[in-house]
């Protein structure tokens, strides 16, 4: 009975992604920062997932997937697959202060999909945040492998220039 209602739970997520599949509410913009569609799924703590096509521009999203293979390679861990996309919008909280995040996660496969979203633990993580430097907006590349302890990060500018090639933004 427990596996059936966990089927039914799956198929009812995964057919929530399939929906806002057509919404395109991106346009020519770089990100939607108020998506007007609800998100496919909500974690525990209130962080919104929609799928990238539609919210992160479509020019953008196989720059993303090819600088976040490039960065993996570079530091021998598996590269995202670039099958598994997901725009995500959270909130960092510093005591009183929260900051709204707004990133591009992009998964190994399908397995670490369910286990970053709905379990909310990435033991492979491959992120793109949007942050702005300077009042100007830039990309800043996260890799994480836990198995070996490692946490890179990456900064490049809107351009494409790289800011900083082993630090964060």
């Amino acid at each position: 009975m427990k596996k059936l209602y966990f089927f039914i739970f799956k198929l009812t997520v995964f057919s929530l992604f399939s929906l806002n599949i057509y919404a395109d509410e991106v346009g020519n913009n770089i990100f939607v920062a108020q998506p007007k569609a609800q998100p496919t799924y909500v974690s525990k703590s209130g962080t919104r997932y929609y799928p990238c096509t539609g919210f992160i521009n479509k020019k953008l999203i196989p720059i993303v997937f090819a600088e976040l293979k490039l960065i993996s390679n570079k530091h021998n861990v598996l590269p995202p697959s670039g099958e598994y996309c997901l725009y995500k919008i959270g909130k960092l909280n510093f005591g009183s202060t929260s900051l709204t995040t707004y990133s591009v996660e992009m998964y190994l496969n399908k397995a670490s999909m369910r286990s970053c979203v709905f379990k909310d633990y990435c033991a492979d993580t491959r992120m793109m945040m949007f942050k702005s430097k300077n009042k100007k907006l830039h990309r800043q590349y996260m890799i994480i492998n836990v198995k070996r302890k490692l946490t890179k990060f990456m900064c490049v500018s809107h351009g494409g220039k790289i800011v900083s090639a082993s630090g964060s933004c």
